[in-house]
Formats: C-alpha cells, structure tokens, sequence
C-alpha cells in the first residue's frame, strides 16, 4: 500500500445545470483510493439543487488534484492475461454507423488504454483517443487531460467530426467547462456521443467513489441542449453497459458553447424526487455490507470442513478489503491476486502478502476458494478461471447476494 496519502480541501460548486447554488443535504461518503503511488482521500457532500433537482456534489476538489488521482490510478493492462472489456463494444459501434461514413475523424476523451480507439480503426474510422492516466505505451492514445483551461493535448485545434465519451463526464470537476472544451475540437454539425450512468434506474451505480454528478436523462439532454446541441433520436440504441444511458447530438449552434441559454424552466420543480432516488441508491449500496458478511460466513463454513484450503481473492479493491477484514484469523492462508500489472506486488492491508499475479502453476497446486471481487469484471474472471483448467477449487462472488 502507497504510504503517501494525498488530500486537499473540497470547496462549495454551484449546480451544474442551472448555475444555482442553493442546495439540499443529501448524505456524505469518504473514502481513501490507493492508486500507483499514493493513498487519495475523498469526501463527499451529497446534495440536490434547491431548485432545479439536479443531484450532485456540492463540494470538490481542484482540478490539479483530480489530474494528479487519474495520473496515477492503476490501469488495467496485464502481460499475461488478455482482459476482456466490461462493455458491449456492438452497441457503440451501432451508433455510430448509423450517422458516420467510413473514414469519419473522431476523438474518443478518456480512452482508457486504447480498447475502443482501435475497434473505431478496426470499424474503419479514423480515430485518436486522450486519456490522463499514466500506464503502458497505448498506441494511437494522447497522454492529456480535459481541464478548464482546454488542455486537451496533440488534438487541440483539429476538427473531427465525431467526440464521443463514455463515462467519463461525471468523474470531471466541471462537465459545463469540460463539455465547451471537447466540442472545440468538433466541427459544426459535428456527432457527439456520451454515455454516463443513469441515476434514474441505477443510482447505486452513479454514487461512486469517482463521480462528481449524477445524470438522469432529463439533465444530460437539457446540459447539451444549453450548448447549442440538437438530441438525436437514441431510444433504439442500449448503453454500452447495463446501468447506462446514452446521449447523441448534433452541434447545432456552436455559438451557444460560449453562451449558453439559461436552464429551461421546464426542470425548475424542487428536489423531491431526486431525494427519493438517492435514497434507493444508497439502500442499495447499503447491500455490500449483506453480501460481504454472507461470503464471510460461507468462508468460515469452508474452512471448518476443509482447513488446507487456500482463500483466494481475485481483484484488489473495497470488495476484497472488506471481506478479508472479517477474515484476518485465518492469516497466512488469505491470498490477494489481480490481473493488473501496476498492482502486482503492492502491499495490500490486511493481507499478509503482496498482490500476485493469477499464475497457472501456483492456482493449480492447493485446494482453494476463489473470491471474486470485481463487479463489472467477474464474467471474465470466470470465463479465465475455466479456460486454465484449475482442479480443486470453488468460486465465491463477493459483488451479488447467493
């Protein structure tokens, strides 16, 4: 574990949708994110617009200290495992079909390591990504982060005419400033297309430990409506993940990205609703606490019947810290593995060893209990589990209640 611990102040923002800064109290969230090289604080202050409903968070840090948490988050490169992408790749490329011809430019803000950007090229586009994160070389991928002041790297001043984002605009301090930032890359009657969570039918999602807003449909199409943009019919086209939803328009105005009109009255009914929906989203997140106490208890319950057996949990994060807190008698035999390079040999607490890698050899010899700690990533755990052919083991998931 990092032992340099990062943290600033969070200061008072205004809503992101209609400018007010009157707010509701919703709930507070901390949590402290181990990234390559340092232990992130984050404090949460959960509000809703006093006027508008908007949910958000009504305190935030700087931009320097959001650019310093993406630089060096792990990333999700192995040398050894091919890691599946946790999203329907299908779908992404439908939409853009269907408003795209062969050869179209496009930028993709927050590419990642590059997955996407070379399924654009392989669709037969021409596509470059942007992305702050620090990890191995990503071809076709600009090392650059969208701030306020328009640092968007080496596609600065060049017209595409496609941006697309997904789920990244509400990880960023300011989606007005970031939105104004990515379309000066666009050309008029450019395509836009973002997905974010959908705070509507998956709150639990959207209330994570990353996310500075939280989107319903209603204010995703009213923010870019405000900017100049026309919504595109998209009612056929399902989110590239299941807790998503997803937004296409067209630059119409581009004139409106400086001056944007004033929030439509039309949202201006309180925050009742929005409080309800949080609180859904909260009873939900509330529900890890269950479902790590059952895996737990049916650990214990292995244990007792097989006392050689080997616990194994696969993914570092808050899933396998909380489980193994509530497991630390049984000592030498808790075993942390991960498919990351960037996490393999970190000290992790409370395990007594560093991570390791998910070695075929090493995973074959004991009889163990595979924990799986990775809610979007556990299919493919699964699936490279059965591949190796491993005896003797069972399989927990430490993300659903059995």
């Amino acid at each position: 574990m990092p032992s340099s611990i990062k943290t600033e102040p969070w200061l008072p923002f205004p809503c992101d949708i209609c400018g007010n800064d009157k707010q509701r109290f919703l709930g507070e969230r901390s949590y402290k994110i181990a990234g390559k090289t340092a232990v992130f604080e984050m404090s949460y202050h959960d509000v809703s617009c006093a006027s508008c409903g908007f949910v958000y968070e009504g305190k935030r840090p700087s931009e320097d200290f959001l650019f310093e948490y993406y630089a060096d988050a792990h990333d999700t490169y192995s040398s050894d495992v091919p890691i599946e992408v946790d999203y329907n790749v299908q779908s992404r490329i439908d939409v853009l079909k269907d408003h795209l011809a062969p050869g179209a430019r496009i930028a993709e803000i927050g590419a990642g390591a590059g997955h996407f950007c070379r399924d654009m090229i392989a669709a037969g586009y021409d596509a470059i990504g942007i992305d702050p994160k620090r990890q191995e070389e990503r071809p076709g991928i600009v090392a650059a982060f969208v701030n306020e002041e328009g640092n968007v790297g080496a596609i600065s001043g060049r017209d595409f005419d496609a941006v697309v984002s997904y789920y990244v605009m509400e990880h960023v301090r300011d989606p007005r400033k970031w939105l104004v930032q990515i379309s000066q890359n666009l050309k008029p009657g450019g395509l836009l297309v973002i997905e974010v969570p959908n705070f509507s039918s998956h709150p639990e999602a959207s209330l994570h430990c990353e996310h500075m807003t939280h989107f319903s449909p209603i204010y995703l199409e009213e923010l870019l409506s405000q900017h100049g943009y026309e919504i595109q019919p998209s009612g056929r086209y399902s989110p590239s993940r299941y807790f998503g939803m997803v937004a296409v328009a067209v630059l119409k105005n581009p004139a409106m990205l400086s001056s944007p009109r004033q929030c439509s009255s039309a949202l201006l009914v309180g925050a009742e609703e929005s409080a309800k929906i949080y609180a859904r989203g909260m009873a939900e997140k509330n529900k890890l606490d269950v479902v790590i106490d059952s895996v737990s208890r049916t650990i214990r319950d292995i244990k007792v019947k097989n006392p050689a057996m080997k616990i194994c949990f696969w993914g570092v994060n808050e899933y396998s810290h909380l489980a193994a807190m509530q497991l630390t008698e049984f000592g030498e035999d808790l075993v942390i593995m991960d498919n990351s390079n960037s996490k393999i040999g970190q000290v992790v607490d409370p395990f007594p060893h560093p991570v390791i890698k998910p070695d075929r050899d090493w995973c074959a010899n004991d009889k163990k209990v595979f924990v799986l700690c990775s809610p979007l990533g556990n299919p493919s755990i699964k699936d490279q589990i059965l591949r190796q052919d491993f005896k003797n083991y069972q399989l927990l998931d430490a993300t659903i209640l059995p």
